[in-house]
């Protein structure tokens, strides 16, 4: 199958690499040309994923327009603040929209994929979320995620495009639950603000269980987290290890 890669970062490499490896054909675009052309003559992208090789299979392009042209489906990993710009190139896209950004965009207050779905308004949007880390998923860790989109059948394709023994991908009619690493950030930068001026253990399990109340209404029961989440909590300030996220219940697809 023929799939475009819009954004190379740490995540959309982990994903290009789980895609080679099945043998799929991969355009891969990103702002960071120079970068790019690297990961064209190496094979590894070491700024943002070190020591994992892509292995072969993909062709680097400039024209993100044009890459998308040509795949059936398009997975958009694209820092949050790009996503409507770079997405909006591309309105008679047709095929299956990924969208694995985190975020909510702050001037509307819209998820990824409900960006998506108005700037790509022919595409069959999927969210796909985790808990996932990259590279835990380039080393072929074992890991969950959830590709939700009222689009049921768009929402199998993905999960039967991605799925295989080390990751796997569960399907829910949710989409907007399918969200809800937009919030578990917040959660964690709220608990870490909790710490920063002393605050008792149980006042930053009072942030994390009022944001997980809210997140969990997307979709979620709640459970601890960890990777990626410490680094939110470190920027909230406490330097601990008290966090909460909520995880879509996911429906077997």
């Amino acid at each position: 199958m023929k799939i475009t890669v819009l954004g190379m970062g740490a995540w959309g490499t982990a994903l290009a690499k789980l895609l080679l490896e099945d043998g799929h054909e991969l355009a891969l675009w990103d702002w960071d040309q120079p970068n790019l052309r690297r990961v064209a003559e190496t094979g590894r992208n070491e700024k943002y994923l070190p020591g994992f090789t892509l292995g072969s299979g993909f062709q680097v392009v400039s024209d993100a327009e044009a890459a998308a042209r040509e795949g059936e489906v398009m997975l958009l990993a694209t820092r949050s603040s790009v996503l409507r710009e770079v997405s909006s190139r591309l309105p008679r896209f047709r095929g299956i929209v990924v969208s694995v950004t985190k975020g909510i965009e702050f001037e509307t207050g819209l998820t990824m994929s409900g960006v998506l779905q108005e700037t790509l308004p022919t595409g069959r949007v999927v969210a796909l979320s985790g808990p996932t880390l990259a590279v835990e998923v380039a080393r072929g860790i074992p890991t969950a995620a959830v590709a939700g989109s009222e689009d049921v059948e768009a929402a199998r394709a993905v999960q039967e495009l991605l799925h295989r023994p080390t990751f796997r991908v569960y399907t829910s009619p949710d989409i907007l639950g399918s969200n809800w690493g937009a919030l578990k950030n917040v959660i964690a930068i709220a608990a870490g603000v909790c710490g920063r001026p002393g605050f008792r253990r149980q006042r930053e399990g009072g942030a994390g269980d009022a944001g997980a109340g809210r997140d969990a209404a997307l979709g979620g029961g709640v459970r601890g987290a960890a990777g990626d989440v410490q680094r939110s909590e470190r920027a909230g300030g406490s330097g601990g290890d008290l966090f909460f996220v909520a995880e879509p219940q996911p429906h077997a697809g």
